[in-house]
């Protein structure tokens, strides 16, 4: 952790200012799967431009951004997602990026730049294929292969519901014998359970980063489903309390 960033969460904690210090950034909702229970298959109307995107990565930075997880749709299949990286990876920024796996190994120079990569893996192939498509659980080990033998940590995101509730334990297994983690998130059609992806009324490209993150309501996640969220957000808050397990 960045001296720097350290001191931004203590300004932060004590209420003086915030900042965006770590950013999920969606690149494209463009997908070269189409998951049954997804929402994000195909672009959406305007989405930003080369321009526009550099702009606002630019103007995060310049707010006090170090991390950044680049998502989709699918990230990987963004037509500058190795500008994108390099930039962010100039600069000197942690940047990590969530993928089908698919694209992997033939966008594995980008991917070796990345500090992890996080695939989605909804359990052993029965599971996964019923969502994905035929043949996606095996493209998607060879993606998690491929970054490992490029020296990329790698972390497998599942998805739960009631097509594969009954198979985690299978996915256990497969990490295990991977040697990697797994992060569990229920199935919603958005990223953030608070949020609205329809109200375009804080527009990064309209407004600017600096106005749209001043209008971002700052109602704390203590009850966000997505544990990862919630715990970056106490560690950035410098709540270390809220993190011990019970009794601790």
């Amino acid at each position: 952790m960045q001296a720097s960033s350290v001191a931004r969460g203590v300004i932060a904690r004590l209420g003086i200012r915030s900042y965006p210090i770590s950013l999920l950034f969606e690149l494209t909702w463009l997908c070269n799967l189409a998951c049954l229970y997804c929402d994000r298959h195909t672009p959406m109307r305007h989405e930003m431009s080369r321009e526009e995107i550099f702009s606002a990565l630019d103007q995060a930075y310049a707010l006090g951004m170090r991390r950044t997880n680049l998502d989709g749709g699918e990230a990987l299949a963004h037509r500058h997602v190795d500008e994108i990286v390099g930039r962010l990876v100039e600069r000197g920024g942690e940047v990590k990026l969530n993928s089908n796996g698919i694209l992997v190994p033939k966008k594995i120079k980008t991917v070796r730049r990345l500090s992890r990569l996080k695939i989605s893996v909804d359990g052993p192939r029965e599971s996964h294929d019923a969502m994905r498509g035929k043949d996606s659980f095996e493209r998607a080990l060879a993606g998690a292969e491929a970054a490992r033998a490029a020296g990329v940590p790698v972390e497998f995101t599942c998805v739960v519901g009631r097509h594969n509730a009954r198979f985690i334990e299978g996915l256990l297994d497969i990490a295990e014998n991977l040697g990697v983690g797994v992060t569990f998130q229920p199935a919603l059609n958005s990223p953030c359970g608070q949020g609205n992806c329809s109200d375009r009324s804080n527009s990064v490209p309209r407004l600017g980063m600096r106005e749209a993150f001043a209008h971002i309501p700052k109602d704390g996640c203590g009850q966000c489903w997505c544990a990862r969220i919630v715990e970056a957000n106490y560690k950035w808050g410098l709540r270390f309390d809220r993190m011990l397990a019970p009794g601790d």
